[in-house]
């Protein structure tokens, strides 16, 4: 084995980086916190190689030079081998000196230059300040990860870091910083360094002795270093006195053991006695023949250990055979009054794509207490179980099947064949979750699941839009949407991930080979027609100027009155453009000139409808440019980015980049970036339905619980926006609405947003008829084309505590559980789900869903994250009950990481 030595001073940054290297070793040598002997070397870091001579390497460049290698962090290639001794370079010639300069003073050593300590802060703050901007569009100093390079660097950097460099310096080295918390916070530099406390004030200190219960320091050594103990502090009380005689006394018998071991060490080895063998008990499992639906033999005797497997088995089979979990239990008739009251709750159907994950457990094993509690108690008790057809992550799954098995697409087969491929992968993959929630032992009324596209429910989602858009509530109009341009669809808020940038970060986008710039923001300016002035404007989006239609100001903004009623041209084409006084501006931020582009951004749509704008869109479905003029015309949105600042620095009129915090609207199932679109779309007018949620809730009516969370619901409720519910797939409910043409001359053609020529109807023919009745033509002059969206997939949730029963037609479950007794579930789709089913519910049957709501808490990761498999932070609940072996789930978590990244 390698030995090296090395000092035990925690801030002797010459011994630390060796450490550190030696951390990447696959076998990291022997480590001794004194000095070599005199023939072997004469300073430390010292390397005794093994097994090779007794050849010794010295010096902290050396020595980790080579322990770096060895673990394969000095460089993939030449390029990058050289690169890695570069920045070594950089790190003893140009950093350390400065480094220590500042630092030096500060810890009381003597010694420094005087020349260089006079101006070693400003030097300092100088080199830093180049390596930030070396830093800005990397992680690390060569390639992706981790090399020695990052350590020589950062530990030249960790006197300034720990003791120099204050709140207000960090803040003006924000790529540095950001790299050196990267540094070390990996688990090699955390071993040997702990966690560091960076600076918070310039003042002389006296750095304590470092007590990592990595670093071995010999009693005799730690008594001899002067620098481990402050020369002149303050007297010590007698509890740091006695405190430090405890700790010598166990250095004192760590040592002695040490001692013990060399010696043993260095005596002939005796063979050893052999062990007896461990009995290796494996997985405990019940082996009693017992056909499906028997009740299990329980005169056999127990195991010695308990096992899940054997405890759990033929138990849930039973239960289902004798009627335990439906409510008919026990009882003559079920609409029967029962004076103990009825109790019914139904699932948060999860996706049908879906398999359960440690936030599904939670949720059902709460959920499964209640049930239970109310059915011992001889309520008439119903859990309704269900699953939800998930339009977009369905219809993502089997595409990406056809691509894989057949390389086809789903316009190759065609809508009616995709529909039934969807329909046949439901019906081989789909009732995964089902039987996920049987082990968990979830007592369900299995016999009454739905799925929310069963004829049943999609019956009611039909007769619910219809009946909606005959009142007015649904309608349709052309508003901006979140669109993914991979999917080509519109997504809902729910669907949408904020990404929070605090700077330039490079992003990938689907469809891109290079990654993309984000978090900085563009200065330009737009030329005052008829005179030399010009107003400067800034956007995160440069590539959207392309569609700008107007630059606004602050009514109040006494540097732009002058400029009332004048336009600005145009770089790129011979389009005018007001310049509109609006109050939205903050007359602050900026310049206080903002650029207006209605068709691309929510604030913009609504200055754009107050000052009546033209609504340029400059995006198709596919994310490429149309109505721009040449070159850009047919780009790529991102392409167009770039072609457009360097179009804009060619003319003289681009002004600066820098960097911005923002945060980026990323699609949750594609990955892509979202961006607001104009489409033509069907819409849930919610102003009145949102009150009436907010009423009952202030009135007592529904109780939601804890009552922590009303003030979220009431800030959603009050502020409520109409609701877009079209969805531009093939699976899901297709919207029952019918666009007419009229062939008859006397009627002039309709144009799509117009809600006019739009009927909805439960077949085509009451479409048809509705039609000619409204505009007065007989039915064959009546030509219809069916919308080819679909519902958004919360629609369908929305009615679910009444659909599963049949509504709008009359049964007896819909009479005797409907309204239900509670909901339970996730704080995190109160809006989304239960403010829609609350709505929905008054809305259409006049009745809450539900009288109390109970909140959760979400299961998250170390990071902070829900689970997600598209993050490949999921842990299977079937795993945490009957474990699961490294070999087996180490494939499972490459999976996992590869769909994650």
């Amino acid at each position: 084995m390698d030995t090296l030595y090395i000092s035990s001073h925690p801030d002797d940054f010459r011994s630390l980086l060796p450490l550190i290297a030696a951390g990447f070793c696959p076998s990291p040598p022997r480590i001794l916190h004194q000095d070599p002997p005199a023939e072997v070397a004469r300073s430390r870091p010292a390397l005794v190689l093994a097994g090779a001579g007794g050849t010794v390497l010295s010096g902290t460049s050396a020595v980790s030079w080579y322990l770096a290698a060895t673990g394969k962090r000095a460089g993939s290639d030449k390029k990058q081998e050289s690169q890695v001794w570069q920045w070594l370079s950089f790190a003893e010639n140009e950093l350390t000196p400065v480094a220590c300069a500042v630092a030096f003073p500060l810890l009381g050593i003597m010694g420094v230059d005087k020349k260089l300590q006079q101006s070693s802060r400003a030097e300092l703050l100088r080199v830093l300040k180049a390596l930030d901007g070396t830093l800005a569009l990397r992680t690390f100093l060569v390639g992706e990860s981790v090399t020695l390079a990052d350590a020589a660097v950062a530990m030249a950097a960790l006197l300034p870091f720990k003791y120099a460099l204050e709140p207000a310096d960090r803040k003006s080295l924000v790529n540095v910083t950001r790299w050196f918390n990267t540094c070390v916070n990996q688990p090699q530099f955390l071993k040997v360094l702990g966690k560091i406390s960076l600076c918070e004030k310039m003042v002389p200190v006296t750095p304590k002795p470092n007590t990592a219960s990595n670093v071995t320091v010999t009693a005799a050594a730690a008594a001899a270093k002067p620098d481990s103990a402050p020369a002149n502090g303050p007297p010590k009380t007698e509890a740091q006195l006695k405190k430090e005689a405890k700790k010598r006394e166990k250095m004192e018998k760590f040592q002695q053991k040490k001692d013990m071991e060399e010696k043993k060490k260095m005596q002939p080895q005796t063979e050893k006695k052999a062990k007896p063998e461990k009995k290796e008990l494996g997985v405990i499992t019940y082996n009693v023949s017992t056909p499906p639906g028997e009740k299990k033999d329980v005169l056999s005797p127990l195991p010695d250990s308990y096992s899940p497997q054997y405890v759990e088995a033929a138990w849930y089979s039973w239960w289902e055979k004798q009627g335990f979990f439906k409510p008919e239990y026990g009882r003559k008739k079920l609409s029967e009054p029962n004076p103990r009251g009825v109790f019914m709750m139904c699932i948060p159907p999860p996706n049908v794509t879906g398999s359960l994950h440690l936030g599904h457990a939670l949720t059902n094993a709460i959920q499964d207490c209640l049930t239970r509690w109310h059915r011992m108690r001889g309520e008439t008790t119903l859990w309704n179980p269900g699953c939800d057809h998930a339009g977009i992550a369905t219809q993502v799954v089997v595409e990406k099947k056809l691509m894989r098995e057949r390389k086809m697409t789903r316009h190759d087969l065609g809508r009616e064949n995709f529909i039934k491929e969807v329909w046949k992968w439901k019906n081989e993959k789909g009732d995964r979750i089902y039987h996920q929630l049987k082990k968990l032992g979830s007592s369900l009324d299995w016999d009454r699941a739905c799925f929310t596209m069963d004829d049943k429910l999609s019956f009611a989602v039909q007769e619910a839009f219809i009946r909606m858009h005959e009142e007015g509530v649904i309608y349709r109009s052309k508003r901006l949407v979140n669109w993914s341009c991979t999917l080509n669809s519109a997504i809902s808020d729910i669907e949408v991930d904020k990404k929070e940038l605090t700077g330039r970060t490079l992003l990938p986008v689907p469809g891109y080979k290079d990654k993309v710039e984000f978090g900085v923001l563009v200065s330009f300016s737009y030329k005052i027609e008829g005179s030399d002035e010009e107003v400067i404007v800034a956007t995160t989006r440069i590539e959207t100027m392309l569609g700008d239609t107007a630059v606004a100001v602050h009514p109040e903004d006494s540097r732009y009155k002058h400029l009332k009623g004048k336009m600005v041209i145009h770089p790129f084409c011979d389009r005018k453009m007001p310049i509109v006084f609006d109050d939205f501006v903050d007359m602050n931020f900026g310049t206080g000139a903002v650029k207006i582009t209605p068709a691309h951004d929510h604030n913009d749509y609504e200055v754009g409808e107050r000052h009546k704008l033209p609504f340029i869109n400059i995006l198709d479905e596919n994310g490429l440019l149309i109505n721009v003029p040449p070159p850009f015309l047919g780009m790529k949105r991102f392409e167009a980015r770039t072609a457009v600042l360097q179009a804009l620095k060619d003319r003289g009129q681009f002004k600066e980049v820098k960097d911005n915090p923002m945060v980026v609207p990323v699609c949750s199932r594609s990955k892509d970036i979202v961006e607001p679109l104009l489409k033509p779309q069907w819409y849930v007018d919610c102003r009145e339905m949102g009150k009436q949620a907010a009423d009952v809730v202030r009135n007592g009516e529904l109780k939601i619980i804890p009552d922590h969370h009303l003030k979220t619901w009431f800030n959603w409720m009050d502020n409520i926006r109409d609701w877009c519910i079209s969805r531009q797939l093939w699976w899901g409910h297709r919207i029952p609405a019918y666009f007419v043409t009229v062939n008859d001359p006397a009627v002039k053609p309709g144009e799509d947003v117009d809600g006019h020529y739009w009927v909805s109807g439960r077949s085509e023919q009451e479409a048809r008829e509705k039609a000619a009745k409204r505009f007065n033509v007989t039915a064959d002059k009546i030509s219809l084309r069916q919308d080819e969206d679909v519902l958004d997939t919360w629609f369908s949730s929305g009615i679910f505590p009444f659909s599963i029963f049949g509504w709008p037609n009359e049964s007896e479950d819909l009479r005797v559980f409907y309204p239900g007794t509670l909901l339970e579930t996730g704080h995190d789709i109160l809006f989304f789900w239960v403010a829609r089913m609350v709505m929905m519910g008054l809305k259409l049957t006049g009745k809450l869903p539900f009288k109390e709501v109970y909140l959760h808490a979400v299961v998250r990761d170390a990071h902070g994250r829900k689970m997600s498999k598209s993050l490949g932070n999921v842990i299977d609940p079937l795993d945490v009950i009957t474990g699961i072996s490294l070999e087996v789930n180490y494939p499972l978590l490459l999976r996992l990481h590869h769909v994650a990244t």
